[in-house]
């Protein structure tokens, strides 16, 4: 033969050339990632939304949001149904009457309330951050009113409330859908 110039190689028995060494793309048909993707450029559809590890952050606060919800409006339950619904506190400046019902509806509203935005949160609804937030402080507040009642449980809720609107704040645009 000449040189510089190769033979034709022998076909593969069923009639197909098999290639000498890989090219660029060549990985698509045996499993392997290609190295240039300019053959896609038309066919792929960017996100702006990048997913980071502190994902868990946001679906932890999705969680909490649930169980203390669903806590929260039990207790509140619990208070509409008890039979005594008024409790009278005396101090030297008088008597104060605290309605355990209307205690009770105001939990309970909240509670499901947060129940139900903390499934959209973990579903990754923009809103549903914004009104958690909400929800939350406003849950953080409602237990202040409470430390002389249950201090601990409303400490640690207030606590956990806390830990949720960080993971809201600082971390929620993890979860955010396309």
């Amino acid at each position: 033969m000449y040189r510089g110039v190769t033979a034709p190689r022998p076909l593969h028995p069923i009639g197909v050339t098999p290639p000498t060494s890989l090219g660029q793309n060549d990985g698509l048909a045996r499993g392997h990632a290609p190295r240039d993707l300019t053959f896609l450029k038309g066919s792929t559809t960017m996100s702006d939304t990048q997913r980071s590890g502190w994902v868990g952050w946001a679906v932890f606060a999705g969680i909490v949001m649930i169980i203390a919800g669903a806590i929260d409006a039990l207790l509140g339950l619990t208070a509409i149904l008890v039979p005594t619904s008024t409790i009278f506190v005396t101090g030297a400046e008088g008597i104060l009457l605290l309605d355990v019902a209307g205690w009770g509806w105001w939990h309970l509203l909240i509670g499901l309330a947060i129940v139900l935005v903390g499934v959209f949160v973990l579903r990754g609804a923009t809103w549903a951050r914004v009104i958690a937030i909400i929800l939350i402080a406003l849950n953080a507040i409602s237990q202040l009113g409470l430390l002389g009642v249950q201090p601990w449980w409303s400490l640690i809720v207030i606590a956990l409330d806390v830990l949720v609107i960080y993971a809201l704040t600082v971390h929620g645009r993890d979860l955010k859908q396309d």
